[in-house]
């Protein structure tokens, strides 16, 4: 009796599973393979029904697909539960730089082409080893589904000549768990990669090329409407370049809007020029529960600010933390980073925390920051804290930063702007600001300050300084 349960089970599991191949030798189907990826995904659905014939279904290219140009039919799927998985044969074993995409298949996205994909529902979706290629005329779209995997992969973005591009070209909606991981990043859009509300994301191994510049960030990740508890982001190992083709004006590369939990380990940015106008904030984290950033390198950067116009009061902030609850910021490294403006301007920021909108028990810490071979000409500072609140307990921190063989003129070195108490407050406790083991090494300074606390206020606005050794 068990012997037939078990192989009832079989068959039943057999008949729940579709598998597929493309083998691009073939003329024409043959069983359960087809000469391309469009045929293979058509067999896979209803389109009537926007459903599965089966609940999990499986596309696997053959090696000989490997650098050929492939589409979809119009793959809309609309289903509670069930799966898809798109797995190339032979994807590589690291995608250490751009040329791992040129061996892998050519998935190419396009409203034109009516190679669209949108999902809706499933369980999963799996896709390995291929080389995305989207346009922005309209967004591809994954929404409510309780796992997505995209690994080994690479992604690009391109603008069509005459169209207006979508703010989105691809958007993650409401996924319960998505992971993005060893993928290579060709933004050569206007368009953003938008992470919506997602119960917990990850990003591993990213190499991010950057060769379109404009306000929107390549990868916005929000948390907004609605607004979800309890939400997990890790970001680990992501490096990024504006000199992938010469080009090099920089752009916000990620935005991170309303996090309950924030981890990144292994930032890397170099060859990039930022102007105040095209993406302030290469690395901006708005409104975040806890944050955690281990290892950052930034290198190789030219800031340039109006003198008027936009751009030029804003400045540039390389790291930017707007309303942190908890954070600790520890292993940064900034070296060759040359910045230009207006004395009476904004100038460039390499790490700027604030609180606003009466946020209160801030904690941020940094320890371990490297600045090196740099040179600032600009009112804004090194490391910056602003606030707007007078909160029930603040602590900000810097222990260990060292400043080497570096120029400042008109400038300041490490700058603290608490709240304005242009009004009478009880203060019941106190907000004290550590700074421990500053180091400065061979450096020149012109007119700037090396540690201030300003306070710009039409009234009177008295502070308490209990100023130790620095």
């Amino acid at each position: 009796m068990f012997l037939r349960f078990v192989q009832l089970l079989w068959v039943f599991t057999l008949v729940d599973c579709l598998d597929v191949y493309v083998d691009t030798s073939l003329p024409s189907q043959s069983g359960n393979a087809f000469p391309n990826l469009q045929e293979a995904a058509a067999a896979l659905f209803d389109s009537s029904t926007n459903l599965l014939y089966e609940s999990n279904s499986t596309i696997t290219l053959h090696a000989n697909t490997g650098g050929t140009l492939q589409t979809l039919p119009q793959l809309v799927i609309n289903q509670e539960g069930g799966g898809i998985s798109i797995i190339y044969q032979s994807p590589p074993s690291e995608m250490a730089t751009s040329d791992a995409c040129k061996g892998l298949p050519i998935l190419q996205l396009s409203n034109s082409l009516s190679s669209i994909i949108t999902l809706t529902g499933l369980d999963y979706l799996f896709i390995q080893g291929l080389h995305i290629i989207a346009d922005s005329e309209s967004p591809q779209a994954f929404n409510s589904l309780q796992n997505v995997t995209l690994d080994s992969f690479c992604l690009t973005s391109i603008d069509i000549l005459g169209q207006t591009p979508v703010a989105q070209f691809l958007q993650f909606n409401m996924i319960e768990s998505l992971t993005l991981s060893n993928w290579v990043y060709d933004v050569q859009s206007e368009s953003s990669l938008l992470i919506k509300v997602c119960a917990s994301a990850s990003i591993h191994n990213l190499r991010h090329y950057l060769t379109v510049s404009t306000e929107y960030p390549t990868i916005q990740i929000d948390n907004s409407k609605p607004y979800l508890p309890n939400q997990i982001l890790t970001i680990s190992n992501l490096f990024a370049t504006c000199n992938y083709t010469g080009y090099k004006q920089g752009r916000s590369i990620v935005y991170v809007f309303q996090y309950q939990t924030v981890t990144v380990t292994g930032l890397k940015l170099q060859y990039c020029n930022y102007n105040g106008r095209y993406g302030p904030s290469p690395f901006d984290f708005f409104d975040i529960g806890t944050f955690k950033l281990n290892y950052a390198t930034f290198q190789h950067i030219d800031a340039f600010l109006p003198a008027s116009g936009y751009g030029a009061l804003d400045g540039v902030k390389l790291l930017n933390f707007a309303h942190l609850r908890d954070g600790e910021v520890s292993h940064i490294f900034f070296n060759n980073i040359t910045s230009i403006a207006d004395p009476k301007l904004g100038g460039i920021n390499f790490l700027h925390t604030e609180v606003k909108y009466e946020i209160r028990n801030t904690f941020f810490k940094l320890y371990n920051c490297t600045v090196q071979n740099c040179k600032v000409e600009g009112k804004d500072a090194v490391i910056s804290h602003y606030s707007e609140v007078i909160p029930d307990s603040n602590l900000f921190s810097a222990d260990d930063v060292k400043i080497i063989n570096s120029t400042f003129n008109f400038s300041t070195i490490i700058k603290i702007q608490p709240a304005l108490l242009n009004t009478r407050v009880v203060l019941e406790s106190s907000f004290p600001f550590y700074l421990h083991n500053i180091q400065l090494i061979k450096c020149s300074l012109l007119s700037t300050s090396f540690v201030a606390f300003l306070s710009i206020s039409s009234e009177s606005t008295a502070y308490l300084i209990d100023l130790h050794r620095i």
